[in-house]
This record gives structure tokens, sequence and C-alpha cells, in this order.
């Protein structure tokens, strides 16, 4: 059966789902997820991708428990989550009493929670507590609740003793709040995702709504007058309007190494070019979950972007991109290489997910017809290996090993910018010795007729030591003349992406290219620099016109080196991406790998545009399709 196929052409990881907004309707969420390595000052993308939440997960897969995480795989949300789990640490371990765990983002969120050790009142009224371990959970379960309260999980206020003739108290309590006697009660607080079934989600269904499924979405439309924060898992203090993504963050007592760390996220802006219905579309995402897990050291963001469908079994694809290149994402790794996931809307509709949307959300669902993909003007390191990787599909309930922590730095973060690498002409190959050889300017001795006189010679005469003569003077090297100094801000995008182009293209070297046209590395770096600078600030502001010259431009160089590429070879490029072939196809085309992002950003603003060249590439696609599909 046809249906739409969603695939990274980035290191972001996807994900899809197919609902209904009303009966006869059908949409497409796609998601799309970055994780990040939480350090000091700037966190970038994590070297493991953690792929989109297929289902909610339970601690201990245990569904009487709290979340460890929500599904992803939710239609859309109203507002931003942000969403914490882990443990909080007692950095100062000379205190006796609580200490505080604070999650500040920006000035959108600042939250704390007071944290003790274990603490129990006995039948006599009597408040014991231990000193807070090392650690403390920050699980639902540490805080105030119990049956019939909005945390099911929580500690039940004045319960029955337990064997011990005591009665257990929550760890984690509202800052500032003093217990005076067993009966009080206190406020649940967390961190933590909430569980649909808690109240504070399953109120927003509607009444009638009491045989909808929300983990069988495929199977029928949402409930007439849902509330869209049903999907929302985050406790109602922690959502927010908006998030750009790259806020500054700071977490106290959140780490296990350091009392504080304070860091952002490099921006990140994914789009996506969405083939369906003989047309091309560009389609935009919104961020709307921001997810720290503290003892992995992780923080993730995730986007989501809808695509209505006219049926549930629509057929196409969806290929998500970045505004950034892979050297600016993560600052490791060859630039241009490319992570391949996919997952098409039949085995999201079965996996289990929630499903939802307000009653006249399908009527506002559009494609908008905008043309920016992206990717920061790719720097190649000449040699370097650019593969396409085919990422694994998720592992259900799978926890990704942590990674280590980075370690405090030792003094605060310079704001010059590191040296450019610089770039040498290999040296000319050395000349071999040469073979031993006989002096030729001596006669050979004459031959012996006789007996040698025997009579003594007389000593030669004293021969005065020559005069010293003073070495010549070594050879002075010249240095060649110095480029001219150019000023960065002189040069165009244009020219910029095409020089970016011929040096990915290597047929020349880098210094070659760099000399050819009167650049030093130098410079060229200031260029790099200023050109990055300008395209991020760009796409943080919804604007991409920049870009869009830049793609033109390169793509302009590469069909110079190599002549035009067709529709019916973009159409095979995005086909090979569906098959995770991308590497093997753009060799065969003769298209340098790096130019991949260009391309399909250029095709994106022509789709826009309604261009015949187009409209060309989709019916090859379609053709294509059609074949695999026969």
């Amino acid at each position: 059966m046809a249906s739409m196929e969603v695939v990274s052409a980035c290191p972001l990881r996807v994900g899809s789902i197919v609902w209904q907004p009303r009966e006869g309707a059908y949409a497409l969420t796609v998601v799309c997820k970055a994780t990040f390595a939480l350090a000091p000052e700037l966190s970038v993308l994590a070297e493991e991708q953690d792929d989109p939440n297929e289902r909610d997960e339970y601690w201990d897969d245990d569904e009487r428990r709290s979340l460890s995480g929500a599904s992803d795989l939710v239609p859309f949300k109203r507002g931003v989550d942000i969403l914490l789990v882990g443990h909080a640490y007692a950095h100062h371990t000379a205190q006796s009493g609580p200490f505080f765990a604070r999650l500040v983002v920006s000035d959108v969120l600042d939250k704390t929670i007071e944290v003790h050790g274990e603490r129990a009142w006995t039948t006599d009224g009597r408040l014991l507590e231990e000193p807070p371990a090392g650690r403390i959970a920050l699980r639902w379960e540490r805080a105030a609740g119990g049956p019939g309260t909005t945390n099911p999980v929580g500690v039940q206020a004045n319960a029955p003793p337990d064997p011990r003739h005591q009665r257990r108290v929550p760890n984690l309590v509202p800052p500032g709040f003093r217990l005076t006697r067993p009966s009080d009660v206190i406020p649940p607080v967390g961190f933590g995702p909430i569980a649909p079934t808690w109240p504070e989600r399953s109120d927003k269904l509607p009444r009638h709504a009491g045989g909808w499924d929300p983990h069988r979405l495929g199977e029928g439309p949402l409930p007439a007058g849902i509330d869209a924060s049903f999907f929302n898992a985050a406790p109602l203090d922690q959502r927010v309007a908006e998030l750009r993504g790259d806020e500054r963050i700071t977490l106290t007592n959140l780490h296990p190494h350091t009392p504080q760390l304070s860091t952002r996220l490099r921006l990140i802006t994914p789009r996506a070019l969405v083939q369906k219905s003989g047309a091309l579309a560009d389609l935009r995402f919104r961020c709307d979950t921001l997810f720290i897990d503290t003892n992995r050291g992780i923080c993730s963001l995730t986007w989501r972007g809808t695509v209505p469908l006219s049926s549930s079994n629509e057929d196409g694809c969806v290929v998500v991109t970045t505004e950034e290149s892979d050297r600016q994402l993560s600052g490791h790794g060859a630039p241009g290489t490319v992570q391949l996931d996919w997952r098409s809307s039949q085995q999201a509709a079965v996996s289990p997910a929630l499903p939802f949307a307000p009653g006249d959300f399908a009527d506002a669902l559009s494609v908008e017809e905008t043309t920016s993909l992206s990717g920061e003007p790719p720097r190649v390191d000449p040699g370097a290996a650019l593969p396409f990787v085919k990422a694994p599909l998720a592992v259900l309930g799978g926890v990704l090993p942590a990674p280590p922590p980075a370690p405090p730095p030792s003094r605060p973060p310079s704001s010059v910018p590191p040296a450019p690498a610089l770039h040498f002409d290999p040296p000319p190959a050395s000349r071999p010795s040469p073979p031993d050889m006989v002096s030729p300017g001596l006669p050979a001795a004459p031959p012996m007729i006789g007996p040698l006189a025997t009579v003594r010679a007389a000593a030669p005469p004293e021969i005065a030591a020559p005069p010293e003569i003073a070495a010549p003077p070594a050879p002075v090297e010249v240095a060649p003349e110095p480029l001219p100094e150019l000023d960065p801000a002189t040069f165009t995008i244009e020219h910029f992406a095409a020089l970016s182009a011929e040096i990915a293209e290597q047929r020349d070297s880098r210094a070659d290219i760099l000399r050819r046209n009167e650049l030093s590395e130098r410079t060229y770096a200031a260029i790099e620099r200023r050109f990055s600078r300008e395209l991020a600030d760009e796409a943080s502001r919804g604007v991409h016109e920049e870009r869009t010259k830049y793609d033109r431009a390169y793509v302009a160089a590469v069909e110079g080196f190599r002549g035009p590429i067709t529709a019916e070879e973009v159409a095979r490029i995005m086909a090979s991406l569906v098959r995770g072939q991308a590497n093997a196809v753009l060799d065969e085309l003769r298209i340098q790998r790096p130019a991949l992002m260009p391309i399909l950003r250029s095709w994106a603003k022509n789709a826009a545009g309604g261009t015949h060249a187009a409209g060309g590439a989709v019916q090859a696609l379609e053709a294509f399709r059609a074949k695999k599909q026969a």
C-alpha cells in the first residue's frame, strides 16, 4: 500500500504519524528531533542522536509508575513543553539540610524544587529527617500526591503507618514549604512528564470520548471538542508560548559534576521538502518540546510540522533538512556527512502514539508556500569522506548510554575565534641520492717497468697553512609577495558560494584555488565566518533571501563543472534518499556530495514558484516511485 515516506537528509532524527482531524479528513504530522550534549557555554549536537519516542515510556516499563519520557508521535501541542528527568545532585556534602534544584530557561521559565533526604512522621508526631544522599531521583513518586490527586503515584498525606510505625514524607516539595503536622497537605511538584491517564491530561478529553483510544490514532477521527493541550505532557507551570531553541539554559544542582551549568543550544532550523499530489512544496516546523535528562547529560528539541492528506495512504515523500551545515551543528565529523532515517506513515499509524487536534484544526492545515530549506555554506576538507549513513530504526524502550559529561572549563571561554586551519600544497618529491661515482679528472697510473728507487727522498718542504676563507653567505630566501588583504565585507555571497563549490569539487588544491582568487587563508576564513553568522541570523528571523542566493550560485557552479542538473536527476536523488542510496547516486551523476542540500533547497524554491522544471521533477519522481512499487 502506498504511503508518505519521511526521510532525514541531516543529522536530525525523524518520525511521522497519520491522523484524522475529523471524519473524512487526514493529516500527516512530521516530527524531527535533535539531541545535544550538555556542555558549558555552548551545547552542540551529540554524536548519538535519539530517535523520536514512538510511545509513552514508563519507569521500569511499569504503567503504574510515572513517565520517564512522553511519546513524541503526537499530532500537535499547544505552546511548548519544557521537561526534565533524572536526578538532583547534592554538591555541598557538608550541608545537612535540604538543597534546591533549579531550572531556568532564558526569561520564559524559572522553577525551583526543594529537595530533602528521607523523612517520616512517627506515631507520636515527631518528624525524622536524614541528610540528603548524593543524589535524589526527580520522579513524581517522590513528590506529594496519591490516589485521587493530580499525582496518582505520589506520597499520600497522612497515610497509614508502615511496619516501622512511620509515615513517609515526600522528598520533593515547593521551596520554603515547612511541615508542622502529619495532616499538612503538600502541593505536588515535579519537573517530569505527566501520563495521559492522569487527571491533568485526561480531564482535557470530552465526556463522550470514553471509548476513544489515543494509542490507536489511525483508526478514527479525534473526538469533537477535544482540548488541544491533551497532548502537552509538561506540568502546567512548565508550558510556555514559544521557544526559538537557542535560549540560555541554567541548571542548578542538576548536573553530576558541577553545582551550576549554564549553556545554550546551537540554533537549528529544520525545514522539509514535500512531494505529493504532483507538486513540490516547502514545510516549516515549530519547536514545541525541550527535554533534559540530567543523568545522561543531554538535552533534546522536538519540532512538528503538518501536511494535509487526501487519504490515509496518499503517496509521496518528505525530505527533512536544516538551515545549518553538519560542521556548524556538531563541531565534529566530516562536513557534508548526511545521516538518513525514515518512517512510513503506515508504520507510524500502527505503532503506539497519541493523536489529536481541535475541532477546526483541519481547516487550518496548510503547507506554507515558502521555499528555503537550508545548510551553512560547506567548508570541505579535501580528502574527507562524506558518506550518507543510513540510521538504524529506534529500539523501543532502549536507553542509549550516557555520553561522558564535559568537565567544567578551567578558564572562561575566550571570545577570540579559533585560528583557521592552514592548508599547504604538498612539498615536491625529494630527489634521490646520486650513486657513488669515481672522479673522472685524474689519469690512470702508468704500468710498473722496474723496481722503484730506493734512494730516500728528501722531505717535502713545509707548506704553510692556507689562509682561512670565510664561508659564503647563505642564500637569502625571498618570501613570496603577500596577497593583498581583501575586506571580507566586499565579498558577495554569490562569489563565496561559487568558491565553496569549487573547493568541494577538488579539481585543484584549496591553496591553488585561493591563490587564483587572490585570497589568503586568513581572509577566506574571515569570509566564512561572516557568511556563517549572517545566514544563521537570517534563519533565526525566518528570512532566507541570502540563503536562496547562496544556493542558486552554488548549484550554478556545480552545473558549470558537470552540466545542467535535470528534473530526472533531481527525481533520482530524492528517490535515493528514501532508499538510503544517496551517495551512490550522487557519485554516479558526478555531483559532489556537499551539493545535495543546495540542490534540494533550490528545487523547493522552484516548486513554490510553480516552475516547469519543478513539475518535471515531480513527474519523474512519481515515475520512479511507481516503478519501485510495481
